[in-house]
Parts: C-alpha cells; sequence; structure tokens
C-alpha cells in the first residue's frame, strides 16, 4: 500500500529514552468541560467521535465543514482541474513542493513511487463526496475545530507509540489488519511510528490513532495535527527608540551582566521559522537545519518570527549599528519549522532532538495543540544534552490571555515557562498565565532585528522592528540569560539554571508574591510566576556555584 509517499533517503537513529511525569494537564479538563454548553446529543458526538487520546485523555474536536484535506498523485490534468476549480487554499502541486516526511527512518526495501504524492487543503465548494471520485485522489478527510476554536487540520498519518521493542509485531499485524502502511520510526525517538491512511484503509487517520490507542497494546497512538501550531508574537510597524528591556528600572538588569560574560562558548538553538543569516547584526548565526526538508542549510531559510527572535537573544553589540543583543557571543543554530503541514508535530519533535545533541540552551516562541512525540522530545533534551547535564529548554507561555498556559510550555516540569511583561512591569494583557508559569521577561515594544532584504512578511522596511510584541520577544530574553550563566559555569545541570532564575527574579508590578505548594525556589504568583528575570543576579549566582 505504499502509495503515500515518495522514498528519496535513509536516516540514521539512536536509542531514546521514553517520557517522564508532566508539568500541567489541568487544561485538558478544562478543554473538555468547555464544550458542556452543547446540546447532549452534539456532546455524545463530540466526545466519543470527534476526539483525540493525549496522554490518557480525550481532547475533543468539533467538525469543520468549511475545508477539507487531500492527498493525490500529480499525475493527470483532471487532479489539477479539479483542484483549481474548488478553490485551495494552501497546496503542494509543483515538483519543489512534494510531501516530504523528514525525520522518518524508512524500511530499506521500501521501493519509490512513480508520481510525486501532493496533497492540498480545498475549501468546500464542491460536494466533498465526490472527492474521491476524481483521478488521483488517494486520501480525504475533514477539518475541526479544539474547544478554543482553532481549526485543527489532520493529516493522512498519525503516530504510534511502542511500549517496548518488541512491540513492533503488534504494530505491523494490526496495521495490515486495518489496511494502513507503517512508514517507519522517528530517526531520534526510535519507539514512535509513522502510519498512513489511504482510501483502502477501514478508516481516516483521526478514527485509526484511536482505535490503535484504544487496542491497549501501545503506549500511545495521535492523529497527524498539521494545523494549530503558531509562532507567538504581536508585531507591527511602529517604531520605539530604546531598548527599555535591558536597561532602565522596568529592565532584565542587563549591563552589570555584560560586563562579566557575553555568553561565550554557548550554543542557542532557536527552533522557529528560520533566521536571517545576512543580517548585519547577526554574525553569531551558524547554519540552520530545516526539519521539513530533513537536511542541513539546503537553500537560505528565514523568517521574520525567527530572525527577532534571534536579535533578542545575541545581536552583535558595540559594532554602531542597530541593536544589542543580551548574549552577542553565543553560537546560534537555526533549526526551522514550516507551518501548516502535515508532519509538523514531528517536524517539531526532530528539531527539538537536532537541539538536544548540538545546543545548551533551546528556544522555543512556539506553541499548539498537545502532541506526545513533542513532550518526548523535550524529554530527551532535558535529560541528554549538554553530556547529561540537560539542555536548558524555554518555551513561551502563549498569548491567549488565557489561566492556562499553552503546550508545550505545560508538558514538563523542567522547562522553563515565560510569560511577557510591559513597561510598567506588569503581565502583558496577552500573556497566558497559571499555575504552569516560571518567569517574566520584557515582551511589549522590543526593538530587534527584522530581515535585511525586502520580502512581503517582514515587519517594518528597515533592517529593525522596534515594537515586537508577545510572549514570543520574553522566551528568548530568559534563553539568552541562561546561555549568560552557562557561559560563566557550564557545570550547571539544567535543574539548576532553573533554580536560579527562579530564585533570582525580581518581584515586580506589585503583585502578592506568596509561598506556594510545589513552588520551592521562593514566592510566587499566579500572574508572574517568580518575577521577572534578573540577568546580572543569575549570571552572579551561577559564579558563587563554580
Amino acid at each position: 500500500m505504499n502509495s503515500l509517499m515518495k522514498i528519496s533517503f535513509i536516516c540514521s537513529c539512536f536509542y531514546c529514552i521514553g517520557c517522564s511525569d508532566s508539568k500541567e494537564f489541568d487544561s485538558l479538563k478544562i478543554q473538555n468541560e468547555s464544550f458542556s454548553s452543547l446540546t447532549d446529543d452534539t456532546k455524545h458526538t463530540v466526545e466519543t467521535t470527534n476526539y483525540y487520546w493525549y496522554r490518557d485523555t480525550k481532547i475533543p474536536l468539533r467538525k469543520d465543514t468549511s475545508k477539507q484535506y487531500i492527498v493525490y498523485q500529480n499525475e493527470g490534468s483532471n487532479t489539477m482541474s479539479f483542484l483549481s476549480k474548488s478553490g485551495i487554499e494552501r497546496a503542494s502541486i509543483t515538483a519543489n513542493d512534494e510531501l516530504k516526511l523528514a525525520g522518518i527512518v524508512f524500511p530499506e526495501n521500501t521501493s519509490e513511487v512513480a508520481a510525486p504524492v501532493c496533497w492540498a487543503i480545498v475549501k468546500s465548494g464542491l460536494n466533498v463526496a465526490n472527492y474521491r471520485n476524481i483521478p488521483g485522489i488517494i486520501y480525504q478527510s475533514d477539518f475541526y475545530t479544539d474547544s478554543s476554536g482553532e481549526s485543527i487540520g489532520i493529516s493522512h498519518l498519525f503516530r504510534v507509540k511502542l511500549k517496548t521493542d518488541s512491540d513492533k509485531d503488534k504494530l505491523y499485524e494490526m496495521a495490515d489488519k486495518y489496511k494502513v502502511e507503517v512508514l517507519g520510526y522517528n530517526e531520534f525517538l526510535t519507539t514512535w511510528y509513522t502510519l498512513s491512511c489511504d482510501i483502502h484503509s477501514e478508516d481516516d487517520a483521526l478514527q485509526m490513532a484511536n482505535l490503535f490507542y484504544e487496542s491497549g497494546l501501545f503506549e500511545a497512538s495521535e492523529p497527524d495535527i498539521m494545523t494549530g501550531f503558531k509562532f507567538y508574537s504581536n508585531p507591527n510597524d511602529t517604531y520605539f527608540s530604546q531598548q527599555w528591556n535591558l536597561s532602565g528600572t522596568n529592565s532584565i538588569n542587563w549591563l552589570p551582566a555584560h560586563q562579566i560574560t557575553q555568553g561565550d562558548n554557548v550554543t542557542v538553538a532557536v527552533i522557529d521559522s528560520g533566521i536571517d543569516q545576512l543580517h548585519p547584526d547577526l554574525a553569531n548565526v551558524i547554519p540552520t537545519y530545516d526539519t521539513f526538508a530533513g537536511s542541513w542549510f539546503v537553500a537560505p531559510i528565514y523568517g521574520p518570527h525567527g530572525t527577532a527572535c534571534a536579535g533578542i537573544i545575541g545581536a552583535t553589540v558595540n559594532n554602531n549599528i542597530g541593536i544589542a543583543g543580551i548574549a552577542p557571543d553565543v553560537d546560534i543554530l537555526s533549526i526551522s519549522v514550516s507551518m501548516d503541514s502535515p508532519n509538523v508535530a514531528q517536524n517539531f519533535a526532530t528539531g527539538l532532538s537536532i537541539a538536544a545533541s548540538s545546543a545548551d540552551v533551546i528556544s522555543n516562541s512556539w506553541g499548539g495543540p498537545p502532541a506526545s512525540i513533542i513532550d518526548d522530545a523535550i524529554y530527551l533534551a532535558l535529560w541528554t544534552g549538554r553530556g547529561g547535564n540537560g539542555s536548558v529548554v524555554v518555551f513561551a507561555s502563549g498569548n491567549n490571555n488565557s489561566s492556562l498556559v499553552s503546550f508545550p510550555a505545560n508538558s514538563h516540569d523542567g522547562v522553563i515557562a515565560v510569560g511577557a511583561t510591559n513597561q510598567n512591569d506588569t503581565r502583558w494583557n496577552g500573556s497566558n498565565f497559571g499555575t504552569a508559569l516560571d518567569i517574566m521577561a520584557p515582551g511589549v515594544n522590543i526593538r530587534t532585528t527584522d530581515l535585511s532584504f525586502y520580502h512581503p512578511e517582514e515587519y517594518s522596511s528597515t533592517q529593525y522592528t522596534f515594537n515586537f510584541t508577545g510572549t514570543s520577544a520574553a522566551c528568548p530574553h530568559v534563553a539568552a540569560v541562561a546561555a549568560l550563566m552557562l557561559s560563566v559555569n557550564n557545570d550547571l545541570t539544567y535543574q539548576d539554571v532553573s533554580e536560579i532564575l527562579e530564585q533570582t527574579a525580581q518581584k515586580k508590578g506589585g503583585y502578592s508574591y506568596t509561598t506556594t505548594s510545589g513552588r520551592p525556589n521562593g514566592t510566587w504568583n499566579i500572574q508572574m510566576g517568580y518575577g521577572v528575570v534578573n540577568a546580572y543576579a543569575a549570571v552572579s549566582e551561577a559564579q558563587n556555584r563554580l
């Protein structure tokens, strides 16, 4: 049944460690409760039919009839004619946009298919029941919305995690029974297998994922959610003349820290849309890894969001142009991810796994629907990074003004979840907060780098944007301060870094910080965590622990 891919490479792999205890899952319960306004009949449909499993919890979904996901073989004009008439939101049509499944180790005996396989998100204008009758269409499935109203697109893929390596035979036996194809296993997280459905399968990928999980034979089974992930930011083109985030009463107290260290001998991975390596203020960006293509620096890969995050971390200081980065002497490793495409959760997991073996600190200004494969990649980074001391994993808390920190910032106790403050040292009104929040950093009107050449997605007509706003801006502040700490004491574990950041945080904003169960590193507040990151105090304490 190997009609859903074109194999062009075989990847290497290593043994992965399993997942550990979680950080916060109250959000999943609230997601389920948020459907309580539906009628009893509708609730029954949502809870028993439209859902997927994440860590033994049903995540409810509501069907979205406005669009469909299809996979087709680009082998004839009939398919192309149909797509053009039905209305396309996004499609992979040309040879350069064929479906690519990087990060999967395929069996050596897998043969190439003759026709390129493409995918499309098609607006529902025609009778969708006829989609499968179009020549070349080999898969069709619905879109959904989650409890927050986010659009959830599920591809033809789903992922299964084995309980033990010996369960592989059970996987293949069940796949054969339900007419789905086992494509291969993740190159880093080797107990995770990717499976593929087509029109001959017993059901679509969502239902197949549920069926495999509910069999009880496997540790996890989840559909491939291809939309819903986002880079957190709220940029506009308004200029702002000062880096208030680095100096002054509402800053991270950076200037004295800068006199001690500039972050040398530390690598920070930025998992994002890609970084402009030609920017004159970003001389320290090292070659990118493209998770979509599954290779290192095959072409210039860049985006305004990733470039803005990189500038906060490591823009060059004292070069008579632009801005000052917090840790200007770090190496910045760009790991790019293509949003809203099949396999995106696995691509994020691949990016995290690559960073675990390549970087000291991992900065993540993104979030999306829960996915266990991302949990496992985070766990891998925490426990195997930096020779066993653990990579420092930093995530943005999210931009929904929600009392629940977004996934994956709430994935694991070892993750540092960062919220955003404004120029008044109070929580930015879009910043997510709640029991999983660890620390805050400036996130409003942040001056940082923009693309150095014209691109329609850039934030400003210049090489800089002066009001990068959101938890996307806050997250790299903390990642950069962690890099400064490691530059003066590389023996710190990831737990040490988190502990120091929390113990030295500034109690800002007039909030009531209190002793809180499960928060051992000082007083804490549900909207501000332990407070605003203090670069100088954190670096000084890191030195004290030598």
